[in-house]
């Protein structure tokens, strides 16, 4: 194998490498959890059901869909419908470490889309 070869060779892995690293540092795109749209629908005994989930990142759905896996309340007095919450997080730290311990989606603002 020739200088030239090895020249080619080398910036040919050079240029994977700089694709690669492009490629981690732009990732998958979520919105942020901070303020969150969320569309739920009320049964007639309170329960709430999750029909549509922000963009947001897939950790939060680890334990499941449900309202109560995810922070949201899962029973409500509301009439039976579908609604429209605008979230905020909320989050509880340990107290010794500092590192969150527990998170919820504290609903801010409830738009009636359908009763």
């Amino acid at each position: 194998m020739g200088m030239d070869d090895k020249l080619k060779v080398a910036k040919e892995v050079m240029e994977r490498r700089k694709d690669a690293l492009r490629m981690l540092a732009e990732g998958p795109e979520f919105d942020s959890p901070l303020h969150t749209e969320w569309i739920v629908a009320v049964d007639v005994e309170g329960n709430v059901s999750i029909l549509k989930s922000p963009n947001i990142h897939d950790s939060f759905f680890d334990a499941g869909m449900k309202a109560e896996y995810i922070g949201l309340p899962f029973e409500v007095d509301q009439p039976p419908g579908v609604y429209q919450w605008k979230c905020r997080l909320s989050e509880s730290r340990d107290w010794e470490s500092g590192l969150v311990d527990d998170y919820g989606f504290d609903v801010i603002e409830e738009q009636v889309l359908w009763e």
